[in-house]
């Protein structure tokens, strides 16, 4: 879960990662989304998920986790499964995991 300063668009707490603006290319000064830059709808969906109850960065990404522990074998996995039942019914599921342990 992202945390309350993530969700203000503060991510400067995941360096060294570069929080980069797509529409020119270029990285946010200091890691923090401006504020007139987030979209107001994703803003309103953040409302639904529940606030991180972590203070620490080691729980928020195991991506995060691997780098910090300088794990060089990330063996990553993302599938999906969509089946159309009907022209009124489809379905979709995804899986992540990981297949290394920290």
């Amino acid at each position: 879960m992202p945390s309350a300063a993530m969700r203000g668009g503060n991510f400067s707490q995941i360096l060294p990662t570069v929080i980069t603006d797509f529409t020119n290319n270029q990285p946010f000064a200091g890691n923090i989304i401006p504020a007139s830059r987030l979209d107001a709808i994703s803003q309103k969906l953040l409302e639904f998920y529940p606030a991180s109850k972590s203070t620490g960065i080691r729980r928020w990404s195991p991506n995060y986790l691997a780098l910090q522990n300088n794990v060089t074998n990330k063996n990553q996995f993302t599938t999906r499964l969509d089946f159309v039942e009907s022209t009124k019914s489809s379905w979709f599921g995804r899986l992540a995991g990981m297949t290394n342990t920290f």
